[in-house]
């Protein structure tokens, strides 16, 4: 009786233990909307990243806000049995990361080419390893460095933008890209076919009626005796053709500028 009782107490101490870290590690499980929630910055609605649920943070050390996200990231999906790493690592092996890495292509683009300007992200998304890495969530951080920063090196003053994403809102956000990138591509096109029907139009005005003065592809007329009209060549088609500095040419080879 005497035994079992010392055994008895020496062994509480490491129940106690046990059950301690049991403990922990179901507060450290917590559910989607609540990894959201405890994330640093203030909720917005984000029209670019629509319908993700972002936050904003105006930070003084933009460098550890990313860091402390990342980690209690990876922490949330490694809780849940999940794997995180950048979106275009596992995209080949996850149809829902793949569709979310093209869809951040076609965002990064259509922002260059309307206003040139390129911000750098960060994406990392959680992979179950079982069954067959099905998609957990994902997280996107945007980086909007103040003038005169040090990005990427050292400290700096700037706004992140954490954009977190499910499955759902994944699909939706792919499918708002896709439909944009389909959209511009018709404008620009349509917008190609309307300049080259102007110039087109402006060619055959110029070769019917050319006058002094008129600009074409290859230079300025200064002379009309029709057919044939007397073309002062621009300096840079005279570079690059070893032509002498003006020549008569026929009005049926005159075009209008690529730029019309």
């Amino acid at each position: 009786m005497k035994t079992g009782v010392k055994l008895s107490v020496r062994i509480l101490p490491t129940l106690a233990l046990l059950a301690g870290c049991a403990t922990s590690q179901r507060l450290a499980v917590v559910s989607w909307d609540q990894l959201v929630a405890q994330s640093a910055g203030v909720p917005q609605r984000w029209n670019d990243y629509a319908p993700a649920n972002v936050k904003i943070v105006e930070s003084l050390d933009a460098g550890d806000s990313i860091e402390a996200s990342k980690s209690k990231f990876r922490a949330s999906c490694s809780a849940h049995g999940g794997v995180s790493s950048p979106t275009s690592q596992p995209a080949r092996s996850n149809a829902t990361t793949g569709l979310l890495h093209q869809a951040f292509s076609l965002k990064s683009n259509a922002e260059q080419v309307a206003s040139g300007r390129w911000k750098p992200i960060e994406s990392f998304a959680c992979v179950d390893q079982v069954p067959a890495g099905a998609f957990l969530g994902s997280i996107v951080i945007e980086l909007e460095p103040a003038k005169g920063s040090s990005w990427p090196v050292g400290r700096y003053e700037g706004q992140l933008t954490y954009a977190f994403f499910t499955q759902a809102q994944v699909e939706e956000f792919a499918a708002t890209y896709a439909r944009l990138e389909t959209e511009r591509a018709q404008r620009f096109q349509s917008e190609a076919r309307e300049r080259d029907e102007r110039r087109t139009a402006a060619t055959r005005k110029l070769q019917r009626e050319p006058r002094v003065g008129d600009r074409t592809n290859l230079g300025t007329i200064i002379e009309v005796r029709h057919p044939m009209v007397l073309l002062q060549y621009n300096e840079r088609y005279r570079a690059i053709s070893n032509r002498p500095a003006s020549e008569w040419v026929r009005v049926e080879s005159l075009s209008e500028p690529s730029e019309f």
